[in-house]
């Protein structure tokens, strides 16, 4: 972990973030690298993952051209830069996560991950992202392409998504690289009374690369909030999901689901919390294998014990 944490010390960020840099370094600087005695990675090894050189690097000079679709609103973003030239004129506040107060960054469904490693590294390196806030009825779905070029790149993205009420959304974030790559990107989320919400990501990376998906989200009262997850990229890649009903009528849905091929190997820690009554949640993931390749689900729901009347279906095949 020493070359990780070399890094990390070396990131000159704004005051913003330092503090949840310094707080993640502080994590790592004192972390076991996941294995197998771990209940939570007992089915994942990234050891040799982790001992590739993978660097932070900077790419301000590299160019790509994004196949946009007329049919979303399209924002593009090449190693972590947004490319505006490139993107549409959005109806929504869209602000740099670097003149953010973190204290935003942290919900009751992000605790249950606090000190995994995947969230230690994302904090450690916290560098790049946004707050997205929408305060109406999207008339079009948003695509945010996030492309790479650069081989054997650290790349960290922390977006906040706030959701305000009656708010209708639909997003579709699609990670592609063109090369092998080391990713970590969290989404927090907060889903306010009455809005409907759903969020889905592809990720099909070079089969060389490392992924790490995050999902933290807060679901209000009479909100639905629908998270939808397609892996057929990266030679390994982790999931984290947590989301919590915090409100009566709140509805999370939390799917998924995993095409690999070769020696791929996906894994994915889904935790639902129903902190209310009358609140409903469901979960289905599947998974396609080929050859060598192997998939982990692991499905978590807590129920308080004053949160009567609830529902909750998890489902892995």
């Amino acid at each position: 972990l020493q070359k990780y944490i070399d890094q990390a010390s070396s990131l000159k960020n704004t005051p913003c973030l330092a503090k949840l840099n310094g707080e993640g370094l502080a994590a790592l600087s004192s972390a076991e690298l996941p294995h197998r005695r771990m209940e939570d990675w007992k089915y994942t090894n990234i050891t040799k993952e982790l001992a590739q050189d993978f660097k932070l690097v900077s790419t301000a000079d590299a160019t790509y051209e994004f196949n946009k679709d007329a049919n979303f609103i399209n924002l593009c973003f090449l190693n972590n830069s947004f490319v505006s030239e490139q993107s549409d004129t959005v109806n929504f506040t869209m602000t740099s996560l670097n003149v953010v107060d973190p204290v935003f960054l942290t919900s009751n469904a992000q605790q249950n991950f606090k000190n995994d490693f995947v969230d230690i590294m994302n904090k450690s390196f916290m560098q790049a992202g946004h707050i997205y806030e929408f305060d109406s009825a999207l008339l079009k779905p948003i695509l945010i392409h996030r492309h790479y070029t650069q081989e054997f790149s650290l790349n960290n993205i922390t977006n906040l998504y706030k959701f305000n009420k009656n708010a209708e959304v639909k997003i579709l974030e699609k990670l592609t690289s063109d090369t092998s790559i080391f990713l970590n990107i969290a989404s927090h989320v907060i889903a306010e009374s009455n809005s409907n919400i759903e969020h889905c990501f592809i990720q099909d990376t070079k089969n060389g690369s490392l992924v790490f998906q995050s999902c933290y989200g807060t679901v209000k009262r009479d909100a639905h909030y629908s998270n939808v997850i397609l892996n057929t990229g990266a030679k390994k890649s982790r999931t984290n999901i947590a989301l919590s009903l915090v409100d009566p009528g709140a509805v999370a849905e939390a799917h998924g689901l995993y095409a690999l091929h070769n020696d791929q190997h996906h894994d994915t820690l889904s935790y639902i919390q129903h902190d209310a009554p009358h609140t409903h949640s469901h979960q289905l993931y599947k998974g396609i294998l080929g050859d060598e390749s192997r998939g982990v689900f692991t499905g978590k729901v807590r129920v308080e014990k004053d949160s009567q009347l609830i529902t909750a279906n998890p489902v892995s095949y």
